[in-house]
């Protein structure tokens, strides 16, 4: 399954004349009181510019990672799978292009939140892109 930003947008000046997103970085996050590992890549233009496991949830509840690729607009695609208590969340792809960049920014941060429907308590996972100035440990270039 691929999850898929939610904010179309034409004009935006995140967007590079391809069609591309200018990336600031990445977080991850969960409000979870258990910790789960989430291992995460992210790829540019078809090249991996990040691959790493991490630890979130608990009193870790985020990771970002400030972009250390180019951050001129691009295609990327990030690919994550989450282990954790009682939970298995097999790998998942999500693509970043122009059509859910944030239009109010220069520049965008993924998002990867870690869920737990309130119901069913069935866990899942939400991934957006939010505006480069939405956190403060990020800047846009």
């Amino acid at each position: 399954m691929a999850a898929t930003g939610t904010l179309g947008l034409a004009g935006c000046s995140a967007l590079g004349g391809s069609g591309g997103v200018s990336l600031a970085g990445l977080r991850v996050q969960s409000p979870l009181a258990d910790p789960h590992e989430v291992a995460v890549r992210l790829d540019r233009d078809g090249e991996t510019v990040l691959d790493r496991r991490v630890a979130v949830g608990g009193d870790d509840d985020a990771l970002s990672v400030q972009a250390d690729w180019d951050t001129d607009p691009a295609t990327y695609e990030l690919t994550y799978a989450v282990a954790g208590p009682e939970v298995d969340l097999s790998l998942r792809t999500w693509s970043l292009d122009g059509s859910s960049a944030p239009k109010e920014s220069d520049c965008a941060v993924a998002v990867l939140t870690l869920v737990t429907d309130p119901w069913d308590e069935t866990f899942s996972s939400v991934a957006g892109l939010r505006p480069g100035s939405y956190y403060s440990d990020f800047s846009c270039p």
